[in-house]
């Protein structure tokens, strides 16, 4: 696995590559809007939350799906394996962590659909592109990553962030 980093202005980052309008439709239009934590709409007020720091490290971790199914639950040992680091990244130098991209994968079926509260708040973080970051812009412009949206492709990259100040 190729793991790329960088510590990066969010107030730049942002003005370069949110773009809450287009990902806010992109959002609505998928079957998990809504339906988890992680997910569009949230509770929280996007503008306050990235509001509160100046910085944003930024993590693109590039790797061989290795055979032909790239299924999001083929992906999930590696993903659950990096969100877990970003975390205890989070706990141990403070600030907000995004996971590595898609929805939360922390319970089996999420208690939103139920009208009640998440089981683990205190590990459940949306992505950057749930919160309305253009990553293939980003990704393009920052570590100059091309993403293969083919259904089998020969390399996945997951991006993940540190909001901090």
């Amino acid at each position: 696995m190729l793991r790329r980093e960088l510590d990066l202005d969010l107030r730049e980052f942002a003005r370069d590559y949110l773009d809450t309008e287009a990902v806010g439709a992109a959002c609505r239009s998928c079957p998990r809007y809504g339906a988890t934590w992680a997910c569009r709409p949230f509770d929280f007020d996007v503008s306050d939350l990235l509001g509160r720091y100046s910085r944003l490290r930024l993590f693109a971790c590039t790797f061989e799906p290795g055979g032909a199914d790239v299924s999001f639950e083929s992906l999930r040992p590696v993903r659950d394996a990096l969100n877990a680091e970003i975390l205890a990244l989070e706990q141990s130098e403070g600030g907000f962590a995004t996971y590595f991209g898609g929805s939360c994968t922390l319970c089996r079926e999420c208690t939103r659909p139920l009208g009640l509260p998440c089981r683990h708040p205190e590990k459940m973080r949306p992505s950057l592109e749930a919160l309305g970051f253009d990553l293939c812009r980003a990704l393009e412009d920052k570590f100059h990553i091309r993403l293969d949206w083919s259904p089998s492709p020969r390399e996945i990259t997951l991006v993940a962030a540190l909001l901090h100040n």
